[in-house]
């Protein structure tokens, strides 16, 4: 089998079990995520298939790359991550392959959605796929299941991506709202509210630390709210139905309640800026 990277065998890799994820928007209560599944146990049998979420509020982009974003990683080399979240199916927008360093490869439409966590794996190249090589299909509006699960089956047994389309230089970001210091307060952005209530910004420990030396407490503004929280680095470090802010398994900075739900209590909505600085 040809190697996708110059100099990385991938061969090793994809004589086991091939693993493959799936991030969409297709929601649980549909046999969507079924026959994207089917189609893909159809030519590898013996595949891992992974749920990361299929949840992602419809057509959000935004949202499912930051989600891709941060549990791409964790995954071992020769993944192949189906990233679907896709309002322009059966338009002009591109499906494209997107090989990494790292040795994961992303497969998707071209609507931003994979930028972040490719980018953070390494971008090595960029296909387009040919729609020539692809089945025939009777209808233009799933293209998760006709299109992009075929080839990331193909991909898993060893299919070189320049026998599936042709390469290509660039592919739409979805680009999140750094955070910045301005007159003293750190500003982010809330980019998910996770089923515990758990705020997630986009504020890494990096980030934090633009503010200067770790603090014990941080006073933390959402919208017209403010308050004073610690840093902590569990939940139980305060007592049950208190606020905190603490570095949770996404590796950005979550504003939490133990035992309780700081969305309820703050009524934050994805998208909502939020400042802190130290108290």
């Amino acid at each position: 089998m040809e190697s996708f990277i110059e100099g990385v065998d991938f061969s090793p890799i994809m004589r086991r079990r091939p693993i493959i994820t799936l991030t969409t928007d297709y929601g649980l209560g549909d046999p969507y995520v079924a026959e994207v599944k089917a189609k893909i146990l159809s030519i590898v049998r013996d595949a891992q298939i992974v749920d990361i979420v299929h949840t992602i509020p419809s057509f959000d982009e935004r949202r499912g790359a930051f989600i891709l974003l941060t549990v791409a990683k964790h995954f071992p080399k020769g993944t192949v991550h189906v990233c679907v979240v896709d309002p322009k199916v059966g338009t002009e927008r591109k499906g494209i392959i997107v090989v990494t360093k790292s040795g994961h490869i992303f497969v998707g439409p071209d609507t931003g959605l994979m930028w972040p966590a490719a980018n953070a794996a390494g971008i090595v190249s960029i296909y387009e796929i040919d729609q020539s090589k692809i089945p025939p299909r009777i209808c233009e509006t799933f293209h998760g299941r006709d299109v992009f699960a075929y080839v990331a089956a193909k991909l898993a047994i060893g299919v070189n991506p320049e026998k599936l389309g042709k390469q290509i230089d660039y592919m739409k970001r979805a680009e999140f709202f750094e955070p910045t210091i301005s007159n003293g307060w750190l500003c982010g952005e809330l980019m998910h509210i996770d089923k515990f209530g758990n705020l997630i910004t986009n504020i890494s420990e990096e980030a934090l630390a633009l503010l200067g030396p770790t603090a014990v407490r941080y006073e933390v503004e959402l919208g017209d709210k403010r308050y004073v929280l610690p840093l902590c680095k569990t939940y139980g470090e305060v007592t049950a139905g208190s606020m905190l802010i603490v570095f949770g398994g996404t590796g950005f900075l979550e504003i939490a309640v133990n035992m309780g739900s700081a969305a309820e209590i703050t009524g934050a909505k994805v998208g909502e800026r939020v400042r802190i600085r130290h108290e």
